[in-house]
């Protein structure tokens, strides 16, 4: 089993880093989920800190009462579940494939030097389910972090809401901090040259950084950071 943990670093940058792979005897949902607790334990680390996960959409993996994303959330229930954008990239290709000679034509020569996995056309309809186990209003809400066409899309009640999602890190005390500061933080934005064309919410994290504002919004930088450990961050809200 192959770990990697994404974080974002005293910078405001994302990082990702590939923790190694890990012999498992078998992948079973309860095997699996006993490595991970070795290998966050062996290097001091601790799954209570755990604010995203992602994987294929094997049963063992996401299945919604054994799987290993339910046993994980019964432990901490702000490790949200991703399906992987990898595999659901995969998912499109198999269809597209299908229906499309040329490309067809390509990945049979493609198959010469990888292996290629494909699948059925019900893998489309496959692909619509994992991803409607993310939540759709985990999603609509990350939205509004969005930096495209000068943040057009800031809405102040959807991060209030995304907030209300993350209960282990806002109370109710830290939502009202959070909402005081984003009205001031949308009208910093628009105003401050510095903030103008950014790439997408990981350049805003890092510019927060480097400028010192982070200190000024500690509460939505701390939003802004749970949305970006997600590893739908860039597929979605970028």
């Amino acid at each position: 089993m192959a770990i990697v943990l994404r974080y974002v670093d005293r910078l405001g940058i994302v990082k990702e880093r590939f923790i190694g792979v890990v012999h498992v005897l078998d992948t079973s949902s309860l095997t699996l989920k006993d490595t991970i607790d070795y290998v966050f334990t062996d290097n001091n680390l601790s799954t209570a800190q755990v604010r995203g996960q992602g994987y294929d959409g094997a049963s063992n993996m996401s299945g919604a009462f054994n799987g290993l994303k339910s046993l994980i959330l019964k432990e901490n229930s702000s490790a949200h579940y991703i399906h992987c954008f990898a595999h659901q990239l995969q998912l499109v290709v198999v269809v597209v494939v299908n229906k499309h000679d040329d490309v067809e034509e390509f990945f049979e020569q493609l198959a010469l030097v990888v292996t290629v996995v494909c699948g059925s056309y019900m893998q489309i309809q496959e692909f619509g389910d994992r991803f409607s186990e993310v939540g759709t209003e985990l999603i609509e809400n990350m939205a509004a972090l969005s930096t495209c066409d000068s943040f057009s899309s800031f809405d102040k009640s959807k991060l209030l809401k995304l907030s209300e999602i993350y209960k282990n890190d806002f109370d109710d005390s830290e939502r009202v901090h959070l909402n005081g500061q984003l009205d001031i933080y949308y009208y910093f934005l628009l105003h401050d040259e510095k903030f103008v064309n950014l790439k997408g919410i990981a350049d805003l994290s890092r510019l927060l950084v480097e400028t010192g504002k982070h200190l000024s919004f500690p509460s939505v930088y701390r939003l802004l950071k749970l949305t970006l450990v997600l590893p739908v961050a860039n597929a979605t809200v970028e």
